[in-house]
């Protein structure tokens, strides 16, 4: 929240409270629903056309979201579809998107251009931030023990605290994917159940195989296994976002790109999609 672009994009807990052994947190408020329900807002639209008019530029909001969010150095770790908060209220034909609930979230916040120091000046000039560990005490990945990406001890020992924040982000990237493809593929009950099991659940990779090769062999291979009529261009698009949520988002972990790389790739393709190379 101290980070003058990624707090846009971030609903924060102001304070908690323990009470006769239940937890209450208090947010700020925000005039929106939870991603869940917005899907069910979205479904009652009265044209595919429409639906995925939103649902791009929905799309495009999350990945702008979490991409500003991981460059502060913070994986939120906890996506799912009660994680992000999603606004239409505050201007017309806009889309808001907010992260929150990061309690399983870590990293190493970066420093804002916005903060000043704390502690203020010494005889020697300003004490630089990164000496002091305000931030430091979320800040280790490996640390973690509630975080949903596990690994032998072995490994983990390997493993600096950089290296599992980068897993970590990629975590992310992986469930925010889940969700996109549920917006993609609303009609697909199939499809569905299986993300809504990898989300709740957690991600199992037996069942991440079996939901690839299900876009695949259904909507990739050239089937083009519709259960709702599309426009031509709608149907193109459709299959173009599927590809890269495939290959850039859902895939393993060391293909997995980053929300940036995933976002300037779908902007590259929107902006030149009727161009002949």
């Amino acid at each position: 929240s101290s980070n003058s672009v990624a707090k846009e994009h971030i609903n924060p807990c102001l304070d908690y409270k323990i009470h006769k052994d239940h937890v209450y947190t208090i947010f700020p408020v925000f005039r929106g629903y939870s991603l869940g329900h917005f899907n069910r807002y979205m479904r009652k639209l009265p044209s595919t056309a429409d639906y995925y008019k939103i649902a791009r530029f929905l799309i495009k909001s999350l990945l702008h979201a979490l991409a500003k969010i991981h460059d502060t150095g913070i994986a939120h770790q906890n996506i799912t579809e009660n994680a992000v908060l999603v606004s239409t209220f505050n201007e017309p034909r806009e889309i808001k998107v907010k992260f929150t609930d990061f309690g399983l979230g870590c990293g190493c916040p970066k420093q804002s251009q916005e903060l000043t120091n704390p502690l203020g000046e010494t005889d020697e000039g300003m004490i630089p931030w990164r000496q002091y560990d305000f931030f430091s005490k979320i800040g280790n990945c490996r640390e973690n023990g509630h975080a949903p990406v596990k690994y032998i001890k072995e490994v983990l020992e390997r493993l600096k605290d950089s290296d599992y924040l980068k897993i970590a982000q990629r975590y992310d990237v992986l469930c925010l994917g889940l969700i996109i493809i549920k917006y993609l593929l609303p009609f697909d009950v199939e499809i569905q159940a299986i993300i809504n099991n990898l989300l709740v659940v957690g991600v199992n990779n037996r069942q991440m195989e079996v939901l690839r090769d299900m876009i695949k062999n259904k909507y990739l291979d050239g089937k083009e296994y519709f259960a709702v009529s599309f426009s031509s261009e709608d149907k193109k698009m459709l299959l173009e976002y599927l590809k890269m949520i495939c290959k850039y988002m859902i895939s393993s972990t060391p293909a997995r790109k980053p929300a940036q790389y995933v976002i300037d790739k779908i902007i590259i393709y929107e902006k030149y999609k009727n161009d002949i190379f």
